[in-house]
């Protein structure tokens, strides 16, 4: 699985791991943000590195941001094309996904949009 399709698995069930579920579904839910954290960890770690190295900063030495959007950050223009690329490669780079599959029927007793399905597409199966 690619790293960035972990990431987005994660967040979906992190958003409903606070819901009052089956106490199976949300065993299976906390095994597996447990078993994904160190990918996680990664992943945010690299990210924070290429922000570090390709970020433009103030002369305060702070990460600039978009006047207009303060949640992107702007980034070095000579090096922007760099960065993307350095993005891509981490978003690609491919992770052993935890061996846990959610049961279809499991999942539905959660309120989950289509975007939330198709994030977790590779950890569902029809029967457990």
């Amino acid at each position: 699985m690619k790293l960035h399709n972990l990431i987005e698995a994660r967040n979906t069930l992190a958003n409903h791991a606070n819901e009052r579920v089956s106490v199976k579904l949300a065993y299976w839910i906390m095994k597996f943000l447990k078993k994904s954290e160190q990918e996680e960890t990664f992943y945010y770690d690299k990210y924070r590195e290429l922000l570090n190295e390709y970020a433009k900063r103030d002369e305060n030495g702070e990460i600039m941001r978009k006047p207009d959007d303060p949640n992107q950050i702007l980034l070095i223009p000579e090096r922007v094309d760099e960065y993307r690329n350095k993005f891509t490669e981490l978003e690609n780079t491919e992770v052993d996904v935890p061996n846990m599959h959610f049961a279809l029927d499991d999942l539905s007793e959660l309120k989950l949009s289509a975007q939330e399905v198709y994030s977790l597409d590779e950890l569902i199966v029809e029967e457990k």
